[in-house]
């Protein structure tokens, strides 16, 4: 049974999801919870506690997401211009060529083998 006044690792853990979720800071989150960061990233290895704050950090992902369509809808030519080049790059708003370089290249492995075995290339 917990003694009066001790607040339990699993509590602290609410604690420092909620805080992060407030300030999405984890010094500040470590802060509110009591814990120091070896803490924090500890708790961070186990499953449960990773999914919390992988879902915090995607809210405020969307979040940001929201605030840069607000304001590129109300005309900040920065949001407009940042959101061309990162959403609509299949529409052409791109600064540089993007190459796939995963290309099959004939006789490679035929060369690979060569090195290995030491028999020159043919």
């Amino acid at each position: 049974m917990e003694q009066s006044g001790t607040i339990t690792a699993q509590k602290r853990k609410e604690i420092f999801i909620e805080a992060f979720k407030l300030n999405n800071n984890i010094t500040q989150a470590c802060k509110e919870a009591h814990i120091g960061r070896t803490t924090f990233y500890r708790w961070n290895k186990q499953k449960t506690f990773k999914e919390k704050l992988d879902q915090a950090v995607e809210g405020l992902k969307d979040q940001i997401e929201n605030k840069l369509i607000e304001k590129a809808l109300k005309g900040d030519n920065a949001c407009l211009i940042f959101f061309c080049k990162t959403k609509m790059k299949d529409r052409g708003y791109i600064e540089k060529q993007e190459i796939d370089s995963n290309v099959k290249i004939e006789g490679i492995d035929k060369l690979r083998e060569a090195i290995k075995s030491g028999v020159p290339y043919q």
